[in-house]
């Protein structure tokens, strides 16, 4: 009765949703099958690809003449289930401050980074890493395969790769059923030291390559602070946004900076914000009320009838 009442309302979303799940009715059909979970677009002979904002498994794929020659962006770095006889390459790419090879949890991931596998018969695909700083190239013949990659600006270096060289191009064979990993690092020429700390750590949001922050490519890392000083090397060219609490919405609290190439900048921290020490002068007021009338009550209550 109530798909009939949909179908009268003209409820067309629902009528998709049951298509979609492959049944005539919606009983027994799995909460995750009402809609197509990955969504694939292929286009013939040199059209643009674009990415479908679809599941974990959405890819576009763009077909430029021979059987060999592919352009694949995946979505996210997420490892999507391989094709029978298939295998993978994954993708990962970091500034690497201290320019030791290993990625720590204060060192940030770099988006905006073209990378391009290379394969037999002169296959080749080509991503660009996500917010997380991955890409996932899925469904590789097995094989000798090369990954190479390119940064958008100059403000960092190639310090680090896989194979423990600079020159960002890295040898992998591919097998069947399997992902290959390769990482790649880079560095920055500045410096920057913050003062004013409130907590154990700083909190440093990089605008990204493309220098405009609160956009997609910003990346937001947390480090550890001494006696309210930290001082962060290595690091890349551009904007930053700087928070002793992590709350970047709360611009009374923030500090954007400028940071040269080759060069060190500085920040001091602003002081919690007027509201933010209103309301703690009134909770602690509150509480030493209360403090007081507990202990008076205490007092009636040890007085002699």
């Amino acid at each position: 009765e109530i798909q009939d009442d949909l179908d009268e309302s003209g409820a067309d979303e629902f009528a998709s949703a049951l298509s979609a799940c492959g049944g005539t009715t919606f009983v027994g059909c799995s909460s995750n099958n009402l809609g197509p979970a990955s969504v694939t677009t292929t286009t013939v002979a040199g059209a643009t690809p674009t990415t479908v904002a679809g599941g974990a498994g959405a890819t576009t794929s763009t077909v430029a003449g021979g059987a060999a020659a592919t352009t694949t962006t995946v979505l996210a770095g997420s490892k999507p289930t391989l094709t029978a006889g298939k295998g993978g390459i994954t993708v990962f790419v970091w500034v690497d401050g201290n320019q030791n090879g290993e990625r720590t949890t204060d060192e940030p991931v770099y988006p905006g980074v073209t990378c391009t596998a290379t394969g037999p018969a002169g296959a080749t695909k080509t991503a660009v890493t996500a917010a997380n700083g991955t890409v996932v190239f899925a469904d590789l013949d097995p094989g000798a395969w090369s990954v190479t990659c390119e940064m958008a600006d100059d403000s960092l270096e190639k310090v680090y790769d896989s194979e423990g060289t600079a020159d960002w191009k890295v040898a992998v064979t591919v097998k069947a059923g399997e992902f290959a990993e390769t990482k790649f690092a880079a560095a920055g020429t500045s410096t920057i030291e913050v003062t004013g700390a409130k907590d154990d750590y700083v909190y440093v949001k990089w605008a990204g390559a493309d220098g405009e922050l609160d956009s997609d490519d910003d990346v937001v890392f947390k480090v550890k602070a001494t006696k309210g000083s930290v001082t962060v090397a290595g690091m890349p060219a551009g904007k930053y946004a700087l928070s002793g609490t992590g709350n970047f919405d709360v611009p009374d609290e923030v500090v954007i900076l400028e940071v040269p190439m080759e060069e060190s900048a500085s920040a001091e921290l602003p002081a919690l914000s007027t509201t933010g020490l209103a309301n703690a002068g009134l909770m602690t007021l509150l509480a030493g009320l209360m403090l007081v009338a507990g202990a008076g009550m205490v007092l009636v209550r040890r007085r002699p009838v």
